[in-house]
């Protein structure tokens, strides 16, 4: 009888948490969807990445992986602010099919010419 209950309160809790996620989905950022000034795709002139792109829409981040190749993913939230010396420093919240969740970082300058460069990838300079 024990282990029931027990059973029934977890069973109460998961379910509990499934409804409270889908009533108060909340961006995991400041915003929920991507600013209009990211949207387009994106490219980079660096010849590892020749035949890469990145593309922002207001709900999805898809990743052109090569050739014909890429993968799309649902934004969940979008947030940004200035570092200590001024750059514009982004971050995307995005999850895919199964759920999995991701974050990316970058930096925008939005000069002569819009450049976006990833944290974790300094020497690629992607530009619209």
């Amino acid at each position: 009888m024990k282990f029931r209950n027990t059973l029934l309160v977890i069973l109460g809790l998961a379910l509990a948490y499934v409804v409270f996620d889908a009533v108060f989905d909340q961006p995991e950022g400041a915003l929920r969807t991507v600013p209009d000034r990211f949207h387009g795709a994106w490219v980079t002139s660096n010849s590892e990445y020749s035949d890469r792109y990145l593309e922002f829409r207001a709900e999805s981040v898809t990743f052109g992986t090569g050739g014909v190749n890429s993968q799309t993913f649902k934004v969940t939230g979008f947030d940004h602010s200035r570092e200590p010396d001024g750059r514009e420093l982004n971050t995307v919240f995005f999850r895919s099919g199964n759920g999995s969740s991701f974050s990316r970082q970058f930096y925008f300058s939005d000069g002569a010419r819009k450049e976006l460069v990833f944290v974790n990838q300094p020497d690629v300079v992607w530009t619209q």
